[in-house]
């Protein structure tokens, strides 16, 4: 409102402020003519044009008043609202062994606050708006401060909750800087106390945990603005991740006499087409990967896992948020799960997705982001803080386990990183379409999705195997040496089917895909194949996900002496849809480093730009992959399916039968759109954000 047009000339505009006139050049016609001929131009005049709307918006934040107060009642103690949905569905797979000892110490507990009806829709107005090249707000990405004076609790608000936390004992330790939540410490008898809840100490597996057993209630002057607690429970979700040690003598470890073969970085390179975009130095410079973990990285595993793949030695940075979790308990493997957190599995998931995040963005920072609690802490301090334009997690669970409270929670939480430009990316899952049955030989919960891969503010990966077969000596697809390892032996694109393995492990191993129970169908979610069923479908990519058949090489607990193998001369090899969601980080950082980098090259949700790219047919057509042109951007996988043996009686189950999806022309619930070519996609992703407003 204190800045004016002020035309001075064809060509130009500027903007007056008192005696202060700023110029801009202005590309003529930028609009004219056919999109086609538009999206194919180079976006570095439209950059320049909507330069001039970043200080509109700078001015407007300035300008706009903070956000009204909305705690006006008097802040009782005998008044209580309760807060629905909040004791955790994983209850019901533990023993309950009666009340918690009341000192027992809840850290970083979280007061997440709720949007008015009205900061929704303009939320989500601003969201279509920052992915609409048309719009001043077009890549006008927040800071988590502007998202607080538009979107968050007032200043007033917030001290009156902060003022009501300490008298009922409680430690404050922070307020966020989005200015959507509280975070406290406390003992469980201050908790029952002060949200009138009961907590208790149950047993699952031999692990103990504790947990609110009855829903929370506040002070009804905070009714309105308080949308759950988080950090009165602490059951973990596990992470996605396969591991096999492939004990010697084996065959060479990128092609092999049996046929048998193991993915290094330069094979994954070569299969999804990377490799030209680090040929012309688009490597990740400049660019930061966020890594959610809850573990204590070891970096030397890191180390070696980047000499023995030829990389440079770029070593991830930690982020620690609150208390370093403890030490790693080394009692479980990923067939078991009767081990306290942390584990050996979550120190395998830390170090393949540090590893392979940074393998394919190798000059990218790699952002390790470690507390005790990987979405109260990890996830929601590196999205508040905003430490990095990409978050990747592979940890998950199915819908049903989470408390709705704290599921509604998270995808606020997701919608506040879309609006900084943050793209968050989630594994799909590995137990198929029966995300709830995991560690499971037949389903009996029935179809089933993970969240948060499925909540529309994320990007679900999924997973895919290679079809190549098992064929020794050199094929069409590998190179061969019968005397030594090569280290990046794949030569081309190979044809994949959906990843399903059940049959060659003691529990299911299939990529997650499906139809949401809790999320409706954003506009975006369209095209060849998409059910019309009013859900968020997932997954919207595939990769390589197989444990068995071309699993991935990593290095972790010091397996890596003589590059990938051990002392003994054997391999760790892993799979899952942990890596697909890394990977695709990657790719994404060399897409962004592509766009310029800094704050108009981030993304924000991907999600849009890849389902307007499917729909042209320039870009993707069913039952094709981008061997057959230079413009296609995704491989449509045709073949397999994430179905799984299913117990009589199951919802959804034929007669005891399989129950899931298979693949097919077009979108699926198997594989999405199924995986990319990197190097088409950089090209394309300019046009796809144009084709998104197109098709919307």
């Amino acid at each position: 409102e204190n800045f004016r047009f002020c035309p001075i000339g064809a060509g130009f505009v500027c903007l007056r402020s008192g005696g202060m006139v700023l110029q801009f050049s202005v590309v003529l016609g930028l609009y004219s003519g056919n999109y086609r001929a538009y999206r194919m131009r180079r976006t570095s005049s439209l950059r320049l044009f909507l330069g001039f709307f970043v200080l509109i918006g700078v001015a407007a934040s300035a300008a706009s008043a903070a956000v009204q107060s909305r705690i006006t009642a008097a802040v009782r103690n005998d008044s209580r609202t309760t807060i629905p949905g909040s004791v955790t569905p994983r209850l019901r797979h533990a023993t309950d062994l009666g009340a918690a000892p009341g000192n027992t110490q809840l850290e970083d507990m979280t007061l997440r606050f709720s949007l008015t009806a009205a900061q929704e829709s303009a939320l989500d107005q601003l969201l279509a708006n920052q992915q609409d090249p048309s719009s001043p707000q077009y890549h006008q990405w927040l800071t988590p401060g502007q998202y607080a004076e538009q979107f968050g609790l007032s200043i007033e608000d917030i001290a009156k909750v902060t003022a009501w936390l300490k008298s009922q004992g409680f430690s404050v330790t922070g307020v966020a800087n989005s200015g959507t939540f509280v975070t406290f410490n406390g003992t469980a008898a201050q908790a029952e106390a002060a949200f009138g809840t009961s907590i208790h100490s149950f047993s699952q597996n031999g692990v103990t945990h504790f947990a609110n057993v009855t829903n929370p209630a506040v002070p009804s002057a905070f009714g309105s603005v308080v949308m759950g607690i988080t950090g009165l429970q602490n059951f973990r979700v596990k992470p996605h991740v396969h591991v096999n040690v492939v004990p010697a003598p084996q065959p060479k470890f990128t092609s092999s006499i049996s046929g048998n073969h193991y993915i290094a970085p330069g094979d994954f390179d070569t299969i999804y087409n990377v490799t030209p975009l680090l040929n012309n130095s688009i490597n990740g410079t400049g660019e930061t990967i966020a890594v959610m973990g809850e573990v204590n990285l070891v970096s030397t595993d890191v180390s070696a896992f980047r000499a023995a793949a030829a990389l440079s030695p770029n070593l991830p940075v930690t982020k620690l948020i609150g208390t370093a979790p403890p030490a790693t308990n080394n009692c479980s493997s990923s067939s078991s799960n009767n081990c306290p957190y942390p584990n050996l599995d979550d120190l395998d998931e830390a170090s393949l997705d540090t590893e392979w995040a940074g393998a394919i963005a190798p000059a990218a920072t790699v952002l390790f982001v470690n507390s005790q609690d990987i979405f109260n802490d990890s996830l929601t301090q590196a999205i508040d803080q905003n430490l990095a334009p990409i978050v990747t997690i592979s940890y998950g669970d199915c819908e049903s386990e989470w408390g709705t409270t704290e599921m509604n929670s998270l995808n606020q939480l997701f919608k506040q990183a879309n609006a900084q430009g943050i793209t968050v990316i989630a594994a799909a899952g590995d137990d198929g379409a029966t995300d709830c049955d995991y560690d499971s030989t037949s389903a009996t919960q029935g179809l089933a999705v993970d969240f948060p891969g499925s909540s529309p503010y994320v990007t679900s990966m999924g997973g895919t195997m290679f079809g190549e077969g098992s064929v020794a000596g050199a094929t069409t697809y590998w190179n061969y040496s019968s005397t030594g390892d090569i280290l990046n032996s794949a030569k081309a694109y190979i044809p994949e089917s959906t990843w399903n393995e059940d049959s060659t492990g003691s529990t299911f191993s299939a990529g997650g895909g499906g139809v949401s129970a809790y999320f409706t169908k954003p506009a975006w979610q369209t095209g060849p194949g998409v059910p019309a069923d009013a859900s968020r479908d997932v997954p919207d990519l595939a990769l390589n996900a197989a444990a068995v058949h071309d699993s991935y090489l990593f290095c972790v607990s010091g397996s890596c002496v003589n590059g990938f193998r051990t002392a003994s001369n054997n391999l760790t090899t892993a799979g899952g849809t942990s890596f697909g969601a890394p990977t695709f980080a990657g790719i994404l950082a060399l897409i962004e480093q592509k766009q310029g980098g800094g704050t108009m090259g981030r993304i924000g949700n991907a999600n849009p730009i890849l389902y307007a790219l499917a729909n042209d047919t320039a870009y993707y057509t069913p039952g094709l992959n981008s061997a057959t042109s230079s413009t296609i951007v995704f491989n449509d996988v045709t073949s397999g399916g994430n179905l799984s043996p299913c117990t009589a009686g199951t919802p959804n189950c034929p007669n005891g039968g399989l129950i899931g999806y298979t693949a097919g022309n077009g979108y699926d619930l198997a594989t999405g759109w199924g995986s990319v070519n990197a190097y088409n996609l950089a090209n394309a992703w300019e046009a796809g954000g144009l084709l998104a407003v197109i098709g919307g």
